[in-house]
């Protein structure tokens, strides 16, 4: 199961507020969007645009939400007559999540992608929780069974987490501590979030949004399903399986059940063993 880091810079402006950015934002820039400095401006109009259509707005409802004086004025930005200045790409960020780094010189990756490491889970919980996220989606890749993790955190952003997951655990030759803490991982997570929703992605689909090439947004308004709850239900009291056995072929959901209950029983034992 492959394991991937990202690092995330924590910066202090004059005022004492600590502000969390990308790698790549210095504490100058961050001064500069608080007016506490000469603005510096970027040709990132066609960026900005890219983002303002991507999560579905009008540039009237754009500017609404950036709190902006002028839709003409903003609209000249986004057609190339007119620079954009730092605090408007700050403030885009904050809505969308957007990295400072594509918007300012089109670096990828264009969103963030955080990591689920599962050692231990009980880390990743509290990392999830202090983002206050409002909603949580789980996504499946429709063919290799990979599982991501998405945590709404306002009306147009999103944190993706990739878990570095595969549902295909007989196929796993490590890491298969990893089979129960994900179990677990899911399940109290779910615990406080009834209404977690799951997504089933394509390839291409689930490629981008763990790579950091794809809002959410474009993919949050198809089908929902039962997702988290039937890969949790592994006693099978509720789930139907034939409409995973219909949908996507073979077993493999009964499969992922026998690997959960299997791997926490020898989780128990191991913990038993050790007077735990």
């Amino acid at each position: 199961m492959p394991r991937k880091y990202v690092n995330i810079h924590i910066h202090g402006n004059n005022s004492g507020n600590i502000v969390v950015g990308d790698d790549n934002i210095t504490e100058q820039q961050i001064n500069s969007v608080a007016g506490t400095d000469k603005e510096t401006y970027f040709d990132a109009g066609g960026r900005l645009k890219q983002v303002r259509e991507e999560i579905g707005l009008k540039g009237s409802e754009f500017v609404e939400k950036l709190g902006l004086p002028s839709e003409r004025k903003y609209l000249s930005i986004e057609t190339n007559s007119g620079e954009a200045p730092l605090s408007l790409l700050w403030k885009v960020h904050k809505l969308t999540g957007v990295t400072m780094e594509w918007l300012k010189h089109g670096k990828s990756p264009r969103y963030d992608v955080d990591y689920i490491d599962l050692n231990p889970y009980e880390d990743d919980l509290a990392r999830c929780a202090k983002l206050k996220p409002t909603e949580y989606f789980l996504t499946l890749n429709s063919k290799d069974l990979h599982i991501g993790l998405v945590a709404q955190l306002g009306d147009h952003r999103y944190q993706a987490f990739d878990t570095g997951v595969t549902l295909d655990f007989w196929n796993w030759v490590e890491s298969h501590w990893a089979i129960s803490r994900f179990y677990k991982f899911l399940k109290a997570l779910s615990d406080p979030w009834h209404d977690i929703d799951g997504l089933i992605l394509t390839p291409a689909e689930d490629k981008k949004l763990y790579s950091g090439e794809m809002h959410f947004q474009d993919i949050s308004s198809r089908a929902r399903t039962d997702l988290v709850y039937d890969i949790l239900d592994i006693n099978e009291t509720r789930l139907h399986l034939t409409s995973y056995k219909r949908r996507y072929g073979g077993d493999w959901m009964h499969r992922v059940h026998e690997e959960f209950k299997y791997y926490l029983e020898l989780d128990k034992k191991m913990q038993e063993e050790k007077g735990e």
